[in-house]
């Protein structure tokens, strides 16, 4: 079955991996890694006091949250986090570790030295684009929306994860973290679907989807 299209988990998954292991290497060289255990949650960008607010993830996957717990965007290592953060000061949400999280933390001045000294504008700049546009196409999603234009994002995000990466999730609290809607109004759309067939739940997991939902509820 051919897969929904949605521009957010596309992106996601475009990661420019090059850019980010052109940072990876210096950013890390002879630092000690921290690792977090799975479930652990965290201020971000500070983590702690010994924790500096430019993190490499160097293996382990992670999502950033609002502190109000709406998932902003979820990712994996290799991966650097914090750039735009010590760039303007910003800082209010949590890092939620996924599974076993391996970091090297630096603080701002660190990391904008060894930036300067190696010639890597250019890589945290590539970095930062897609960051961007990766909240532009997130925001596309959620903003000025109906409740079920999210929800149909979501259900495509979800399915693609599974398809892709062998993901699972439980359907209502993978798209309530995302969206801050009710539960019943997830639960309400969702019976919807399954009793037009358009996708296939089993013990509150997605299994299947059709190619095209209904553009409108």
């Amino acid at each position: 079955m051919a897969e929904p299209v949605n521009a957010f988990h596309s992106i996601q998954t475009d990661k420019p991996v090059q850019h980010i292991n052109a940072l990876i290497g210096p950013l890390s060289c002879d630092r000690r890694v921290t690792v977090f255990d799975a479930g652990t949650q965290k201020p971000f960008p500070h983590i702690s006091e010994h924790v500096g607010p430019i993190i490499v993830v160097l293996e382990g996957g992670f999502e950033i949250r609002r502190t109000d717990g709406l998932v902003l965007v979820r990712g994996g290592g290799p991966y650097v986090l914090g750039l735009g953060e010590a760039l303007y000061g910003r800082g209010r949400h949590t890092i939620y570790c996924t599974t076993a999280l391996n970091i090297v933390s630096l603080s701002k001045e660190e990391a904008f030295e060894i930036v300067d000294k190696e010639s890597l504008w250019s890589h945290v700049a590539n970095l930062l684009a897609w960051q961007l546009q990766l909240m532009v196409a997130r925001d596309e999603e959620l903003t000025s929306v109906d409740a079920y234009t999210m929800i149909r994002a979501k259900l495509s995000e979800l399915y693609m994860l599974k398809t892709q990466f062998g993901l699972s999730f439980n359907i209502v609290d993978f798209i309530q973290q995302r969206t801050n809607l009710s539960r019943s109004i997830i639960h309400q759309v969702i019976s919807e679907l399954k009793r037009g067939e358009y996708i296939t739940i089993v013990r509150g997991r997605l299994v299947d989807m059709k190619s095209s939902l209904p553009q409108k509820y």
